[in-house]
């Protein structure tokens, strides 16, 4: 006497060993694509005020025309081993303090504030702590708020930037 039934099917012969099976590997592999694109996509930083950014970015623009206006320019360069960073700056920057900011890109708690006073011929001379490697933006901007300037830098592949007013579409 046989216990096997002639008409059995093995169970990977059967439909629902197969059903069961395909939930847990579906969900796995939306998580493999769900963590891959949150590595690869940019994390865009939400704000709660979208009024007063607003607000904020047109008071920008409006410091860029003003620096445009008096033709304000300048080229920031660093000497990593004495951690001096030279400012070469062209225009009418008139009598005020300069304020640069030195901003990581990715890492607020590496920014950087230095205030510089203007000295004849347009050259500064300033210490500066370590930059850490990895893209910074840097914006010069008079100590009263009138005008700034701006540019970036990849360091230490780069070791300058040119600063600029910013142009109305950027």
């Amino acid at each position: 006497m046989s216990f096997v039934r002639e008409d059995t099917q093995l169970w990977y012969q059967q439909f629902w060993p197969w059903a069961l099976i395909s939930v847990p590997a579906i969900t796995v592999l939306g998580c493999a694509v769900t963590i891959w694109l949150a590595i690869v996509s940019n994390d865009g930083v939400v704000s709660d005020d979208y009024y007063r950014d607003g607000l904020a970015i047109n008071r920008s623009l409006e410091r860029d025309s003003h620096a445009a206006t008096r033709n304000i320019s300048g080229l920031v360069r660093l000497s990593p081993q004495a951690h001096q960073l030279e400012l070469l700056a062209q225009g009418d920057m008139g009598s005020s303090n300069l304020i640069l900011k030195l901003m990581h890109a990715t890492r607020s708690d590496l920014d950087q504030t230095l205030k510089l006073t203007p000295k004849p011929g347009g050259v500064v001379t300033v210490d500066y702590q370590p930059l850490a490697a990895g893209k910074w933006y840097l914006r010069l901007e008079s100590s009263d708020g009138e005008w700034q300037i701006s540019g970036q830098m990849r360091y230490p592949a780069e070791r300058s930037a040119r600063l600029l007013p910013r142009a109305a579409g950027d």
